[in-house]
């Protein structure tokens, strides 16, 4: 057997032995390594876990990863126009955008910030003009698909 088939024996072992403490405390530190143990991220999922979704359990994050798309832009690609309905919400991974209302520039995003939270929370098209101003890397959930996640999922919705 290979490392990785003695860690995720290891991880389900500190996840059964959870729910034999009776002392909350060590049940929340057995089942935190045990679930740690098991979950991995890349470089670049980890960046963002820790900038933007560190309120998560690492299992909730994957979960909400799993219904994500990536996508990587050049510099001056539109990620959303004013007035237009947005179909998804948007983070930035990496990279830059800046956010411009009628022409003015109104700010700068850089990773963690999100596009398309105000369409998604009250409805409506996009409040204003968002256009890369590097090469980006974004990760996008379909509307419909994070308020179906949300529903079904309170501690992500909390977050």
């Amino acid at each position: 057997m290979n490392n990785s088939v003695y860690i995720y024996h290891l991880a389900n072992a500190l996840n059964m032995i959870a729910w034999l403490v009776t002392d909350i405390l060590w049940v929340r530190t057995l089942a935190v390594c045990g679930n740690a143990i098991t979950i991995h991220f890349e470089k670049h999922e980890l960046s963002l876990y820790k900038l933007s979704f560190a309120g998560l359990s690492p299992c909730d994050f994957r979960k909400l990863l799993r219904h994500a798309h990536r996508l990587i832009t050049t510099e001056s690609a539109t990620l959303a126009l004013k007035v237009v309905p947005l179909d998804e919400v948007s983070i930035i991974v990496s990279g830059s955008a800046v956010v411009s209302v009628d022409g003015h520039l109104v700010s700068e995003l850089v990773a963690g910030n999100l596009i398309g939270e105000i369409s998604f929370m009250y409805g409506g098209p996009a409040t204003a003009d968002v256009v890369t101003s590097s090469p980006s890397v974004i990760a996008q959930w379909k509307k419909d698909q994070l308020q179906h996640l949300l529903s079904r999922n309170p501690a992500i919705s909390g977050s």
